[in-house]
């Protein structure tokens, strides 16, 4: 949604390039691709980041998805940001520069750097903003002046406006030392802004409304996805999903179990889906359940475009 190049399947590009488009642009479809690319799904690549999460000391960050798009299941804090920014500086100092690139080309096609500190702010050279309605405005930043270097966090602004006066707030005072990290655990210091006491219930509502108003089933469903039926409560169709489920054989490792609620010509109906695939994955898996005598049917990602479609 939103932010993304616009790859059409089949398309290629370089890693170098799906960085860029990544650290610059915050392309959502390319960082699917580098996810598939990784992990073979989303969802074990999501797996993958979070188990580094806590590797890396991010106790309270849990990854559902590669792009960061809304999941009420999908968490993290300021503190753990800052954690990440700190271990991509220290373990990957030769590959921290992507972050400062102001733009990249694309087929003929000049990007800007989303960042906006990069512009002004002296010494700033990384690293990441984020967006989503439900969590505001966000903006992981780093700075360096006379050998300091700082990393600043923001989380929850109303408006690009406001992310960027508190980023530089914050660096400001951490640069004339109002602020005292000596003896900070890995010179992190946790200073709550006054400003920003919550995340914006509503923001940009030209583009937050329309975005909310997706149907639910659009924003679980991704990928290539198994059918087993529809059924008129949800307990049916969760039992089928289950029973599927045992039928999967090693194929159960892939994607992940889903009931969608739908209501087609007055008709409110519960979807057993298996959804997250990989086409030759959804072909395998719904042969494998056909040859345990059960209904499937592989249903092919564009037809979720469709909130209209029909599936069963």
């Amino acid at each position: 949604p939103k932010t993304r190049l616009g790859l059409k399947p089949g398309e290629k590009l370089s890693i170098e390039q799906a960085i860029l488009a990544v650290t610059t642009r915050s392309a959502n479809d390319v960082a699917y691709a580098l996810a598939e690319h990784l992990a073979e799904t989303e969802q074990h690549f999501a797996l993958k980041m979070t188990a580094q999460a806590r590797t890396l000391g991010m106790n309270n960050t849990v990854f559902l998805n590669a792009t960061g798009l809304p999941n009420s299941d999908q968490v993290s804090t300021a503190r753990d940001m800052a954690v990440l920014a700190k271990a991509i500086m220290d373990d990957f100092p030769e590959y921290y520069q992507y972050f400062s690139n102001a733009h990249f080309n694309y087929k003929n096609r000049r990007y800007a750097n989303f960042n906006p500190l990069l512009n002004f702010y002296s010494g700033a050279d990384g690293i990441k903003t984020g967006f989503t309605c439900g969590s505001g405005y966000n903006l992981m930043a780093s700075a360096i002046r006379n050998k300091k270097r700082l990393i600043a966090i923001v989380l929850g602004a109303k408006n690009k406006n406001a992310r960027r006066q508190e980023i530089v707030s914050i660096l400001n005072k951490g640069f004339s030392h109002n602020i005292n990290f000596k003896g900070a655990k890995n010179n992190i210091m946790d200073k709550r802004s006054q400003s920003l006491k919550s995340a914006p219930a509503v923001l940009r509502p030209g583009v937050c409304h329309k975005s909310n108003k997706i149907a639910a089933w659009q924003q679980k469903v991704s990928n290539w996805t198994i059918i087993f039926g529809a059924f008129p409560d949800r307990k049916q169709a969760i039992d089928v999903v289950r029973k599927a489920k045992k039928n999967m054989g090693k194929f159960v490792k892939y994607g992940y179990p889903l009931t969608v609620k739908r209501k087609l010509y007055g008709q409110v109906l519960w979807h057993a889906l298996w959804s997250g695939l990989l086409k030759d994955q959804a072909g395998k898996t719904c042969k494998r359940i056909w040859g345990a005598g059960e209904y499937c049917r592989v249903l092919h990602p564009s037809i979720f475009k469709n909130k209209n479609a029909q599936w069963n």
